[in-house]
């Protein structure tokens, strides 16, 4: 066997040595970044707070909404009513006299 022989089985064995460690290092940096994204991912889901929510009508100061983690089902309102009737009620259309 000459050397015309043997060039094409090395350089066909060093193909498949440099493709397996090519693939080898992708996949080192894919699963290496696939973790930092993870980690970011579990540190804003469990250490940064949750956003606060308020709620305005341009006329009042803001008010801070606390969250709930299910609709609210009771009776009672979660802001206090907004009007605030300062002034006397009117008469009623049964006291008007003619």
């Amino acid at each position: 066997m000459g050397r015309n022989v043997w060039d094409p089985i090395k350089l066909s064995k060093n193909f498949y040595v440099r493709t397996y460690r090519t693939t080898g290092n992708l996949l080192v940096i894919s699963f290496s970044i696939m973790l930092c994204l993870i980690g970011l991912i579990m540190y804003n889901y469990m250490i940064i707070k949750p956003i606060d929510f308020y709620a305005t009508n341009s006329q009042h100061h803001p008010i801070l909404l606390h969250s709930m983690d299910h609709p609210n089902y009771s009776s009672q309102a979660l802001l206090e009513n907004d009007v605030h009737t300062d002034r006397k009620p009117t008469q009623s259309l049964s006291t008007v006299s003619y």
